[in-house]
């Protein structure tokens, strides 16, 4: 009995060595799905509204960015899941304060934007930042600013530093 189980045990890790597939379903079997909530902002998004919930959530392999509303029952409502290309938390400091997530007007538009560091792969920092597009009530990748646009002085920032060793 012991001997079948140590054989068992020996294809397992065999076959997860060879191919991949089977590296992550061991690792799904081994830790079962969980969602950890890394930060939490909440604001309105103009001086009108909506006021929504920002949630920073790891979910097995990936981090992800889900933004609330309330509903007409005042129970939040999903609006948006922004999946992140990157697999590490990171931190930066804004006006100060070192944050994982941020809601700041950082175009002085009186427009909150959505601030979410996280590290690659090789440790390089990334900062994401997504605008709110009023006319489909999601936020979008920011883009550079246009010719049009006079390029405001951002937030007192530095470089972010991942909360990973």
């Amino acid at each position: 009995m012991v001997i079948s189980l140590l054989a068992f045990a020996v294809m397992a890790v065999s076959a997860a060595a060879v191919i991949p597939q089977s590296r992550q379903w061991i690792k799904n079997l081994v830790r079962p799905a969980e969602r950890t909530i890394l930060a939490k902002a909440t604001g309105f998004v103009t001086v009108k509204g909506p006021e929504i919930t920002v949630l920073k959530i790891r979910d097995q392999d990936s981090i992800l960015v889900e933004v609330y509303a309330a509903g007409n029952s005042g129970a939040l409502q999903l609006l948006q899941r922004i999946p992140l290309p990157e697999s590490r938390d990171g931190y930066f400091n804004l006006m100060g304060n070192a944050t994982n997530l941020a809601l700041a007007d950082t175009a002085h538009r009186g427009i909150l934007d959505l601030l979410v560091p996280t590290f690659d792969e090789q440790m390089t920092a990334r900062l994401h930042v997504y605008r709110f597009n009023h006319e489909i009530s999601r936020f979008e990748p920011a883009a550079g600013p246009t010719e049009a646009e006079d390029p405001a002085p951002a937030p007192q920032t530095s470089t972010p530093t991942s909360d990973e060793h």
